[in-house]
């Protein structure tokens, strides 16, 4: 009997070690989201590449785009000969429709 409740003790507190972290980063947004922490760029800011993803730029930095708008699909973008940018998540408006920067 006494094996059987050191047994239970060992499984509840390992479930605590677990669980506490996971659910103070589930409450922080650090688990379960798909959208990069931050990242949503406001219409008129500018952005560049770095890489295979976009991030904040100054606009008179070489390669800076211009968020003209936002938009849930890039075909209602209203220049579609420029760039877009898809960014990860789910919701609305989650494509920018881009002009180069000074433009």
């Amino acid at each position: 009997m006494r094996n059987g409740r050191v047994l239970a003790a060992v499984l509840i507190a390992a479930v605590l070690i677990l669980a506490v972290p996971l659910g103070l980063l589930t409450l922080l947004g650090k688990v379960g989201d798909d959208k990069p922490a931050g990242f949503d760029p406001a219409v008129g800011s500018c952005i560049k590449q770095s890489g295979e993803s976009a991030v904040a730029a100054d606009c008179g930095e070489p390669g800076a785009f211009t968020v003209v708008s936002k938009v849930d699909n890039k075909d209602k973008c209203a220049d579609l000969s420029q760039p877009t940018v898809d960014l990860q998540g789910g919701g609305t408006n989650r494509v920018l429709c881009l002009k180069p920067a000074g433009q």
